[in-house]
């Protein structure tokens, strides 16, 4: 005996299909022979198959994805990291919940000294970067520049000096861009004093932005230039806030000066200097997670001792008039004759 199993979405057609026609059927009779019961029922068979159409098509179409979506974000991490301790779960579900990211992070460093202050330099620095939305609709990013104060107070000094963005939309939700420059007697950004403290220890700049999907092909690029007065040997931590796939650090320095670079990555050795002796070139192509830091380094180049020569390092005793003699050297590098 054979027994035919009928697929499920089969049944599913023939139970839409046979309460529409069957819905059909009963009003048409309720009708002629005046019967309300059989004219309800056939309403109600009708009422069940277009509810049945319509319900299956939006499930298809919206509940399936965002429930599917909505258990991969929730459960996935806990699954993944089930040995892990409970605040390692929570980083890991933090990260997968994640709908807002940079991409391609490029650090300018570039180091002058000052003229007359040989225990100061001026630290300028380029940032570039891409923001990338990765949910379904426009997301507001918080964008953020901040600089210590200076080392050597100055007047006239600008920190913050260019903040712009491309790819962000305004209020009618069209792409749009901006440039904001300080000017000779206006810089960008506020003094920000800590909690604890009266005196001002950082500048900063921030604007909140409309950043739209990426899926609407529009590529958001954001760029900075700061100016810092630091010591001539210090180091600055780079933070980046959102979790950020690539970074690549770029460093002039003068001759005098030696510099280092150091991801905040658990593959730092990895990193790819260029060139090997006094690199001008940091990269790593990961992915960061976020508030991830980067150290710069700067410091003076030990002065070289002078070169010896051969004299100099092997001493070759002699007598007391200062004429050579025989014996062995004090390098003890064997007989001499």
């Amino acid at each position: 005996m054979t027994v035919e199993v009928v697929p499920e979405k089969t049944r599913f057609w023939f139970t839409v299909v046979g309460s529409l026609v069957g819905g059909v059927v009963a009003l048409v009779l309720g009708d002629f022979y005046s019967q309300h019961i059989i004219s309800g029922a056939g309403e109600a068979l009708v009422i069940a198959g277009i509810l049945a159409l319509s319900v299956d098509s939006y499930l298809k179409a919206h509940l399936t994805k965002e429930v599917t979506e909505e258990v991969i974000r929730n459960v996935s991490p806990h699954l993944m990291g089930a040995e892990l301790p409970k605040v390692l779960r929570e980083e890991v579900h933090a990260l997968c919940v994640t709908e807002v990211i940079r991409r391609d992070l490029q650090i300018d460093f570039i180091f002058a000294e000052v003229p007359g202050q040989p225990e100061f330099l001026v630290l300028t620095t380029n940032v570039q970067y891409e923001i990338e939305n990765l949910s379904d609709s426009a997301k507001e990013v918080p964008l953020w520049v901040s600089v210590t104060k200076p080392y050597q107070p100055s007047a006239s000094f600008i920190q913050i000096e260019y903040v712009g963005c491309s790819g962000v939309l305004d209020e009618q939700g069209n792409a749009s861009r901006f440039e904001e420059r300080a000017t000779p007697s206006g810089d960008l950004g506020v003094d920000l004093a800590f909690e604890s403290e009266d005196t001002a220890r950082v500048r900063v700049w921030q604007k909140q932005v409309w950043v739209p999907p990426i899926a609407s092909g529009i590529r958001t690029h954001v760029w900075s230039t700061t100016h810092q007065i630091l010591p001539m040997e210090y180091q600055d931590a780079f933070i980046s806030m959102h979790p950020t796939i690539g970074q690549t650090v770029r460093a002039v320095y003068p001759d005098g000066m030696a510099v280092y670079v150091q991801f905040g990555h658990r593959l730092f050795r990895q990193a790819h200097a260029v060139p090997t002796h006094r690199p001008t070139t940091w990269k790593l192509d990961r992915a960061f997670p976020g508030r991830a830091v980067t150290m710069v380094e700067w410091r003076k180049r030990p002065t070289p001792l002078p070169a010896r020569t051969i004299e100099e390092i092997v001493v070759l005793p002699g007598n007391p008039d200062g004429s050579g003699g025989g014996g062995e050297s004090a390098a003890g590098l064997g007989e001499t004759g």
